[in-house]
């Protein structure tokens, strides 16, 4: 049972570790206004994450819960780019990425290059519109290898400083969404290693982890730039309730989550620990 005394949502996940010994997972999370502000009603927590298209051709709006703990935290970027260029930045954290109209490759005579650029339209921020497929970005366009085939798409997200301008060039994975364990920064952890369940970019995850007031600033995005601090909430304090006496893990903030669309910012928390293999938990005090 579950007993919360805040307004965040909360939820806890029986699982067991890498020796097999039971173990509890609590996520707690809060999302806010921009200005900081607790918003009246909290979304829930949706374990299996939210895909806008097929989970095996599409990267995760909202990444699914992972039980096990993360390295450091992961920031993430929900929006729609309106600009050339958008920029993130969060404590020491900072990622930009050029954006582009629509364009495809070209044959010319001197080889394929870009073809000219259709009108600028609001870009989602998602992997499947940045240079791919490649290990950085299984999801991405433009890069495809094998023969030439005329009016292949060409990426709409492309690393500011490394654009592409012929067909086969190398070209960086740049963006601000989710990732899943397929990205090779994932994929160079093992199973029970911390860094594989990390959701964010690589330049987006803090490795020494946030406190959660620190300064964000997003340029380039639908609805005018922000400047914002995250909300300084003080992280939950969890008491989980047993006859052989309660355990009182930290809970870590592991995810942040800026959605420049609705104006919102959600802070993820996480706690873990094993439970002994002969004890049961009776409640989980979320305060």
């Amino acid at each position: 049972m579950i007993d919360n005394r805040t307004r965040y949502a909360c939820t806890c996940l029986g699982v067991a570790d890498q020796d097999g010994e039971p173990a509890l997972c609590v996520v707690v999370e809060a999302t806010c206004t921009c200005d900081g502000r607790l918003v009246e009603v909290q979304p829930e927590i949706v374990l299996d994450g939210v895909w806008e298209g097929d989970p095996a051709t599409t990267a995760p709006l909202l990444p699914p819960v992972v039980t096990q703990p993360k390295r450091g935290t992961d920031v993430l970027l929900t929006a729609h780019g309106t600009a050339p260029l958008v920029e993130l930045r969060c404590g020491s954290l900072h990622q930009r990425a050029r954006l582009h109209g629509p364009r495809t490759w070209v044959r010319r005579w001197y080889g394929v290059r870009p073809g000219p650029e259709a009108a600028f339209v609001p870009v989602s921020l998602r992997w499947e519109l940045a240079s791919g497929p490649q290990p950085t970005n299984p999801l991405g366009c433009g890069l495809a290898g094998g023969a030439f085939v005329e009016g292949t798409a060409m990426p709409a997200i492309e690393h500011p400083d490394q654009p592409l301008r012929r067909w086969g060039q190398p070209a960086p994975a740049v963006g601000f969404a989710a990732t899943t364990p397929a990205w090779a920064h994932r994929r160079a952890f093992g199973t029970w290693e911390p860094g594989q369940g990390n959701a964010a970019a690589p330049e987006l995850i803090a490795a020494d982890g946030l406190r959660g007031d620190e300064a964000v600033q997003v340029r380039g995005i639908a609805g005018g730039d922000l400047d914002l601090r995250l909300p300084g909430l003080a992280p939950p304090r969890l008491t989980l309730a047993r006859r052989c006496g309660d355990l009182r893990p930290e809970a870590q903030l592991d995810t942040v989550l800026i959605d420049g669309d609705a104006r919102h910012m959600r802070l993820t928390w996480r706690a873990w620990c094993r439970v002994g293999e002969w004890s049961s938990v009776e409640t989980v005090l979320v305060q």
